[in-house]
């Protein structure tokens, strides 16, 4: 079973908006980076760039 949606925080967006407009493709570290500090996980920020590309 999936789990369902959650919406990211004003802040969440704000912080994946910039790092997409800075660069549209993450390296693994930057991932790792981003999800401790957003408090969510590497597949989820990757899953949005991917959307978002």
């Amino acid at each position: 079973d999936r789990k369902p949606r959650q919406a990211y925080s004003s802040k969440q967006l704000d912080m994946l908006e910039a790092e997409f407009r800075n660069d549209k493709y993450l390296s693994v570290k930057k991932r790792q980076d981003l999800s401790l500090f957003l408090s969510l996980t590497e597949t989820q920020i990757k899953t949005w760039f991917q959307n978002r590309r």
